[in-house]
């Protein structure tokens, strides 16, 4: 029997996305895949290249002759009623004034956050790219076929939920989000991590693997493994 866990998540601050329609908003199965392989590389401190690959490989999937298969898990976006797009403009309370080359003039913060999500400025700053505003609701549903790497994806999860975003300007701010079902979604993984204080030093240290690593050997290494795929 295939294990699924669902994530109830709902987004803290709004969320850019699109897939070819850059003007359409769009919650890609493909980006939340993505996202959850980038962070799992954040959490890795493997200094064996090829090892970190194949591990990644199995996890993930890949189209690589030798280390190929199919991905451990699947991944499904399940809306609800409150997925809907927007253009609204941001809250207008959040007007700060500055001065430029002598020039006072105001401006606002979450729209300065946000410059190159595409809103015309001579029109007054109307978003010309649809978002997902905040406390939009949504599920992810994640089906693990093989359970050996379900706490890897958990764990992966679980940072990306604390530090991470979806979509455009996320290193602003933009596109972070909440776990509403943390206890449920997490359980299988409340061993390792604080649910309650997932900010507290001594949990953040329990997910990052550390050793020892040779910089210049593991740049070397890596340009071998990149040689190879290549050809």
């Amino acid at each position: 029997m295939i294990k699924k866990v669902v994530f109830e998540v709902e987004t803290i601050t709004p969320m850019f996305l699109a897939g070819a329609d850059q003007g359409k908003v769009e919650l890609r199965v493909a980006s939340i895949k993505g996202l959850l392989r980038f962070w799992w590389r954040a959490l890795q401190a493997e200094s064996d290249i090829e090892k970190l690959r194949n591990r990644e490989s199995q996890i993930f999937g890949s189209s690589d002759e030798k280390t190929g298969g199919g991905s451990s898990f699947a991944i499904r976006i399940i809306p609800n009623s409150d997925l809907k797009p927007t253009k609204n403009k941001f809250p207008t309370n959040s007007q700060y004034q500055i001065s430029v080359e002598g020039k006072t003039f105001k401006i606002n913060i979450l729209e300065y956050l946000a410059y190159g999500t595409e809103y015309i400025q001579r029109q007054g700053n109307v978003f010309t790219r649809e978002h997902y505003p905040a406390k939009t609701k949504f599920d992810i549903a994640v089906s693990f076929t093989d359970e050996a790497w379900e706490n890897e994806v958990l764990k992966t999860f679980y940072v990306w939920s604390i530090f991470g975003g979806i979509g455009s300007r996320s290193r602003n701010g933009f596109g972070s989000f909440d776990v509403l079902n943390k206890e449920k979604a997490f359980e299988d993984i409340k061993e390792v991590v604080s649910i309650k204080t997932p900010y507290i030093k001594g949990n953040i240290e329990k997910l990052v693997k550390k050793e020892k690593i040779d910089i210049r050997s593991r740049i070397l290494e890596y340009e071998q493994v990149m040689n190879k795929m290549r050809g």
